[in-house]
């Protein structure tokens, strides 16, 4: 919550009134984690999540909620001591829905006047990942990997190639 209008305020200016809350962000999450290891060489991990976002605004006035479910599940495998392969996917599901004023919208949009809904949508992703951890030395790890993405809203597709060097300096 915004509290620098009690400080800054000017209500003679048209400013909201001292102890208004011009800014409000509410969120709340729930994540369960389950784990499973069959032996050494093998980890799975299955991550379920969601939660509910409100963003608000007194002037210009806006009210959006976004709700988020998520489901990700994982494999770490290693073959041998020194190297391991990590795979996984995700899969989230997320729906957008509020209401604007007019003079909330970008100044490119159209003439609008009075509180506009915003059209509930709803869209989803999928991902999937691969990675490789090589302990090249003691304290050095070489981790390439890559991951793919796809937006049904936009149907996008996102290929996100990556690498990290990583060299523990401190025990």
């Amino acid at each position: 919550s915004d509290a620098l209008v009690d400080w800054f305020g000017d209500t003679a200016r048209g400013d909201a009134a001292h102890g208004t809350t011009t800014f409000g962000q509410d969120f709340y999450r729930a994540v369960l984690t389950s784990e499973w290891t069959p032996n050494k060489r093998v980890t799975t991990r299955m991550v379920f999540g969601g939660g509910l976002d409100e963003t608000s605004q007194a002037n210009p006035q806006f009210d959006i909620q976004t709700v988020k479910l998520q489901a990700r599940p994982s494999a770490r495998l290693r073959p041998w001591d020194n190297f391991a392969i990590d795979v996984g996917g995700e899969y989230v599901v997320e729906r957008l829905d509020g209401t604007l004023d007019a003079a909330a919208f970008p100044a490119t949009t159209p003439d609008r006047s009075g509180t506009q809904t915003l059209t509930r949508s709803t869209g989803r992703s999928v991902a999937g990942y691969l990675g490789f951890d090589w302990e090249a030395l003691d304290d050095v790890h070489i981790i390439p990997g890559a991951r793919v993405e796809h937006y049904s809203q936009t149907s996008e597709t996102v290929f996100d190639p990556r690498a990290i060097l990583r060299w523990g300096i401190m025990k």
